[in-house]
C-alpha cells in the first residue's frame, strides 16, 4: 500500500491519500477553493489562498501503474508547479518527496510505501530445539514444569511421561 501525505501551513495542516480505500475504486483528491467541487478546500483568507484557483488540481492513484499522479485542472492561466516545474495538461507522476505549488500556496509532498512484514509461523517442533526454554512450548506439566509440543502430548496420551500428570496449555486436550 502507498500513501501520499500533503503538508502545508508550516507543517500544521496535513492530508493523507491512500492507494487503497475500502469501497473506493480510484482514490482521488481535488484541491482548490470551491467547497462544492473540491475535497481539500483552501479558505479564501490569506493572500496565498486567494492565488489558488477554485478547482486547481486533482491527485489520484492509478492502480495499473501503482502510482499517484497530479492532474492540472486549471489549464495554462494558473498552472501548478511540481518539483520546481510547471505542470501542463498531461498528468505527472508523484513518485518522490518534494514541493507542490498552487499559486503562492506551497505544499510539502511525502510519498510513503508500506512494505508488509511477513513473519513465518514457528512450528511446534522448532520450539523443542536445544536450549529452548520450556515456557515457550505450548503444553507444560503442572508438577515438574516440563514443556511439550502438541504432537508429543498426543503420543503420551495427554500426560507427562515423567510423572503422569495431565499437561496444561493454551487449549484443552481431550484424549
Amino acid at each position: 500500500m502507498k500513501e501520499l501525505i500533503l503538508t502545508w501551513n508550516k507543517g500544521t495542516m496535513t492530508r493523507t491519500l491512500y492507494s487503497t480505500h475500502p469501497g473506493i475504486a480510484h482514490p482521488q483528491l481535488r484541491i482548490g477553493r470551491d467547497p462544492v467541487t473540491c475535497d481539500l478546500v483552501l479558505p479564501s483568507i490569506t493572500q496565498e489562498d486567494l492565488t489558488v484557483s477554485k478547482l486547481h488540481v486533482e491527485i489520484y492513484f492509478a492502480p495499473p501503474a501503482d502510482q499517484f499522479y497530479l492532474r492540472n485542472l486549471k489549464g495554462k492561466s494558473n498552472p501548478p508547479k511540481l518539483y520546481g516545474n510547471w505542470v501542463d495538461d498531461v498528468p505527472v507522476p508523484l513518485d518522490h518527496d518534494g514541493e507542490l505549488q498552487l499559486g503562492r500556496r506551497v505544499f510539502q509532498i511525502s510519498v510513503v510505501l508500506h512494505t508488509p512484514i511477513v513473519i513465518a509461523p514457528t512450528a511446534p517442533a522448532d520450539l523443542k530445539a536445544e536450549g529452548a526454554p520450556t515456557s515457550a512450548l505450548p503444553l507444560t506439566c503442572p508438577h515438574c514444569a516440563s514443556g511439550y509440543t502438541y504432537e508429543e502430548a498426543t503420543k503420551f496420551n495427554g500426560r507427562c511421561p515423567k510423572d503422569g500428570f495431565f499437561l496444561h496449555g493454551a487449549s484443552i486436550y481431550i484424549p
